[in-house]
């Protein structure tokens, strides 16, 4: 299984949330939120686990760096900003082992 990451689209020009990116190909899955969060920026990472357009909050939101390992059942993330700051945005990560690739 091979090792992936890429961002997470933050929305910058306003509050609201960004495009997903699908993830249920992966497990341990990641997520990695850092920068300097100037100015105020807040961001929600939120996930649903089907096709039913009910998204979730996943843990709390993030105003500084973190590091979390999320639960494997999420299918889809987007980032909501809930609070845009000054400077750029925030980058949020996803990390995760692909199940489809060996090696």
């Amino acid at each position: 299984m091979r090792y992936e990451s890429f961002p997470i689209e933050v929305k910058s020009s306003d509050t609201g949330v960004g495009q997903f990116v699908l993830v249920d190909r992966f497990y341990n899955k990641t997520v990695q939120v850092s920068g300097n969060f100037a100015g105020g920026w807040v961001v929600q990472l939120e996930g649903t686990v089907g096709e039913s357009g009910v998204w979730v909050s996943v843990g709390a939101a993030y105003a500084a760096a973190a590091l979390v390992e999320v639960a494997p059942a999420y299918k889809k993330f987007r980032c909501n900003t809930t609070a845009k700051g000054t400077g750029l945005p925030p980058l949020v990560t996803f990390a995760g082992q692909d199940l489809r690739t060996g090696g």
